[in-house]
């Protein structure tokens, strides 16, 4: 595609909309979210977004392409902050302010981006990529009620963007983001539930997702920078191994540590880095995953599913699963088996 296809003032599944229509394709509306599969002419994979409450959307392009693509966003009425997350091959943003340089988001990179309501930006999309990207919009007039939890730990230039209710400035930041966003993500576009589930799984993940975003760009702002070498990092890849292998005996922190030969407090502080939780708080995010993993997809009751993931008390484990899911797992278990079973009717 030579010239850009250009969006205006338009939300997340308007531009889902535009794009199936240029695109020849059939769009998939299901609960709040609609997207498309990309035609054989153009490639393979989906393009999908959703709109929630508090003016935050997400946009979704987990594809392989065979052309060239650019779209172009401009917003003269109300401008949102945009993340960007990357985790396939890089990408373009083309800014039309003249004063400001392409920018490259490469693997691994995020960008807030608000390009004011003066510019309009060009999401560059080069043939024969697999591209792999999330986009979070957040309109602040409607997030305006929400930010109130994030203000008194955050950054007071992050304040003052998004207090900036119209995105009448222009700013962006780009850095590399760490391993937790990474696996949110990935849980994010690899999750299978679908319609009231996904929805609300999407919502939890997507909110998961910007306020570490948050922090991380906080950090970085502080200088609390932390580097890893390429021998520390495969010594927590090690550690992530063998928490996931067996939840049911996972070792002591101590015994963590002593397996892969690193102190506790480096254990800690490269998990800190990485994930954004302690050791403890990641095993015990987990077991909950895990845990829902086997109500949905086994017949095993609540105490033989506590048993599986190494929580001895069914009535902890209860309370722990309520903490993260918002229902007990029993009640879990029925809501997700009768939605199957009305899909199946």
């Amino acid at each position: 595609m030579k010239e850009p296809i250009y969006f205006e003032d338009i939300h997340a599944n308007e531009v889902i909309e535009k794009l199936a229509n240029e695109f020849g394709a059939s769009l998939i509306d299901s609960q709040g979210a609609e997207g498309f599969l990309l035609p054989e002419k153009l490639g393979k994979g989906i393009i999908n977004s959703h709109e929630f409450t508090h003016g935050i959307e997400t946009t979704v392009f987990d594809f392989s392409t065979t052309k060239t693509m650019e779209l172009s966003f401009n917003y003269p009425l109300v401008c949102p902050l945009r993340v960007i997350y990357n985790l396939g091959d890089s990408i373009n943003i083309s800014l039309e302010d003249p004063t400001t340089d392409k920018i490259k988001i490469d693997p691994s990179q995020y960008l807030l981006l608000s390009t004011s309501t003066k510019f309009h930006h060009i999401l560059e999309i080069k043939s024969k990529s697999d591209i792999s990207l999330i986009i979070i919009d957040i309109y602040r007039k409607d997030f305006e009620e929400k930010i109130e939890q994030y203000l008194k730990n955050m950054d007071s230039e992050l304040v003052d963007i998004f207090r900036d209710l119209n995105g009448i400035n222009q700013f962006y930041h780009k850095s590399t983001f760490p391993k937790k966003i990474a696996v949110l993500i990935e849980e994010l576009l690899d999750s299978e539930h679908e319609d009231f589930m996904k929805s609300v799984f999407v919502e939890g993940k997507t909110q998961e997702i910007l306020a570490t975003t948050i922090q991380t760009y906080m950090d970085t702002k502080n200088g609390k920078g932390f580097h890893i070498n390429d021998a520390y990092l495969k010594k927590l890849e090690q550690v992530e191994e063998i928490i996931q292998r067996d939840l049911e005996n996972v070792p002591s922190i101590a015994e963590l540590a002593k397996l892969v030969g690193i102190n506790q407090n480096k254990l800690q502080q490269g998990f800190k880095h990485m994930f954004k939780v302690s050791v403890n708080n990641y095993i015990r995010n987990q077991k909950m995953s895990k845990a829902r993993e086997l109500l949905e997809s086994t017949d095993l009751n609540i105490t033989e599913i506590s048993e599986r993931i190494g929580i001895n008390s069914k009535s902890y484990f209860s309370k722990l699963f309520r903490q993260y899911y918002g229902l007990s797992p029993k009640n879990y278990q029925c809501r997700f088996k009768e939605e199957n079973a009305s899909k199946s009717a």
